[in-house]
């Protein structure tokens, strides 16, 4: 029973606070004086005003200066990505061209292998077929 006269006192408190914040909310809509004060401060000075202005203006060609930087880079890279395309395609046809090189002297070296003028061990060397064939009737 001791609580409810404490509850009572809370709300009491809290009504009159409620009250007189509604009353300054009123006092506030109505009062020609504050309308006034209201719109002076919404309105800046014009000074004001133009520094803010040139201060974006400022800020405006800044950021402009560095998208212009970031352009110019980035065209530079498009450029360097161009040159290693191209420096890519070269290698890869100096590649290919290799390559069929390689398979020639493949073809030739299986010709003579079958032919049986060069016969390759299981070192990889070769030797004349002739030679080979000429040491082992030696042996026999």
């Amino acid at each position: 029973m001791k609580s409810l006269p404490a509850i009572l006192a809370a709300f009491a408190i809290t009504a009159v606070i409620g009250l007189s914040m509604l009353g300054v909310g009123v006092n506030a809509l109505f009062t020609p004086a504050a309308a006034v004060q209201t719109s002076a401060a919404a309105q800046p000075d014009n000074h004001a005003a133009q520094d803010a202005a040139s201060a974006d203006q400022a800020l405006i060609e800044q950021y402009q200066e560095r998208e212009q930087q970031y352009r110019q880079r980035l065209e530079e890279a498009v450029q360097k990505l161009k040159q290693a395309n191209q420096q890519i395609e070269q290698a890869n046809a100096q590649l290919r061209q290799a390559d069929q090189t390689i398979q020639s002297y493949q073809s030739v070296m299986q010709q003579l292998q079958q032919r049986g003028l060069i016969q390759v061990d299981d070192n990889g060397q070769i030797s004349s077929g002739r030679t080979r064939s000429a040491s082992r009737d030696n042996d026999h």
